[in-house]
C-alpha cells in the first residue's frame, strides 16, 4: 500500500515531507508490530532496549551512562527502567567497589532468556523486511544512516 493509499491523501508539500511523513508512517507500523512482543513478555519497547545494550555489551559489567547512550529512544529515564527490569530479576546492580558512586548492571540469566525470546519474535518481523534485495537492503540502511547524521535542525 503507497503512502497515499494509506493516508488517502494525494498530495503533499514536496517530495520531503512526503519522505517524513512516510517515515513516521513506516515508525508507526513497525511500533505496532513489535508491541504485542513486548507485551506478550511483559515489557515496554524502553526495558527490551536496555535489555539488548546489556546482552550486547563487550563487559560483564555496565553503568548507566553506558546504557543511556545505547537506548532507542534517548529521552528514556534509564534508571527508572533499571528499577523495574530489577524488580522483575531481570538485570542485578550492585555498587561498583572501586568507585562507589557508580553502579555496575549486568543482565541475569532470566534476563538472557527473556531477551532470546524477544530475539525469537523479532526474527519474525524481520523477515518483512525479506521482500528486498541483499543490495537495496544494504542501501536502506546507508540513507537512514544518512538521514540521522544530517545537521540538527533544532
Amino acid at each position: 500500500m503507497t503512502i497515499e493509499e494509506a493516508l488517502r491523501q494525494k498530495n503533499f508539500v514536496s517530495p520531503y515531507n512526503k519522505a517524513t511523513v512516510n517515515l513516521l508512517l513506516t515508525h508507526s507500523w513497525l511500533t505496532e508490530l513489535h508491541n504485542p512482543v513486548f507485551k506478550s513478555l511483559g515489557l515496554t519497547k524502553e526495558q527490551a532496549s536496555v535489555l539488548r545494550a546489556l546482552e550486547f555489551s563487550n563487559s560483564n559489567k555496565v553503568n548507566i551512562n553506558y546504557i543511556s547512550e545505547r537506548m532507542l529512544d534517548k529521552n528514556s529515564n534509564v534508571s527508572r527502567l533499571i528499577d523495574k527490569l530489577e524488580n522483575r530479576n531481570l538485570i542485578s546492580r550492585k555498587t561498583s567497589e572501586s568507585d562507589k558512586r557508580v553502579a555496575e548492571i549486568t543482565i541475569t540469566p532470566e534476563g538472557t532468556s527473556v531477551f532470546l525470546e524477544i530475539e525469537k519474535n523479532m526474527e519474525d518481523i524481520d523477515h518483512k523486511l525479506n521482500q528486498f534485495s541483499d543490495f537495496e537492503i544494504e542501501q536502506l540502511n546507508i540513507l537512514l544512516d544518512k538521514l540521522r547524521n544530517t545537521e540538527s535542525i533544532v
